[in-house]
């Protein structure tokens, strides 16, 4: 039985989560991953803070899906690329760096930095469709470990990004 240890994750999450919301593996919201799984020689509530401190001065961002695509090692996962606007690729710049800063080892290297393609899984409870515009208005520090159990998802602490007087950068 493979150990499982403390590991993170951060999102724009594109369905309601609230900071505490647990959930099995499973049944994740649709979301945008910004840093896949990573380990990091922090407490969860430095790590919250340094992101926050991070994005300070980041704005909500609209973006727009693209087109659906299959990934995993079988091409089972259902996926809706995400069209990489420079805005989009500057929050997530900010994160990457910012984590890779912090001392963050990531599970997957070759998906992050240059190998980075937004997307947004097919999740049981919603899916985007080809062109749909959505807003990224808040990020999520997700632990994949709550409770010491590698199965479940917490939503550790969700960060509002500033509206910019209701006008998305696009």
């Amino acid at each position: 039985m493979q150990k499982l240890t403390q590991k993170w994750a951060v999102i724009a999450p594109l369905e309601k989560v609230t900071d505490g919301d647990i959930f099995y593996y499973t049944d994740f919201p649709l979301h945008i991953t910004l840093a896949g799984v990573f380990a990091v020689d922090l407490e969860g509530a430095e790590l919250a803070q340094a992101l926050a401190d991070s994005l300070r001065d980041q704005h909500a961002i609209r973006v727009t899906s693209h087109q659906k695509d299959w990934f995993g090692p079988n091409k089972d996962v259902g996926v809706m690329k995400i069209i990489m606007s420079q805005n989009l690729m500057n929050l997530y710049n900010t994160i990457h760096n910012g984590l890779l800063s912090l001392g963050a080892v990531f599970n997957e290297p070759q998906y992050e930095g240059e190998g980075y393609l937004a997307h947004a899984t097919d999740q049981k409870s919603a899916v985007l469709k080809p062109q749909e515009h959505v807003v990224i208005d808040s990020i999520a520090l997700v632990d994949l470990f709550p409770n010491n159990d590698g199965y479940q998802r917490k939503i550790f602490k969700t960060i509002t990004l500033s509206s910019a007087d209701q006008k998305y950068q696009a």
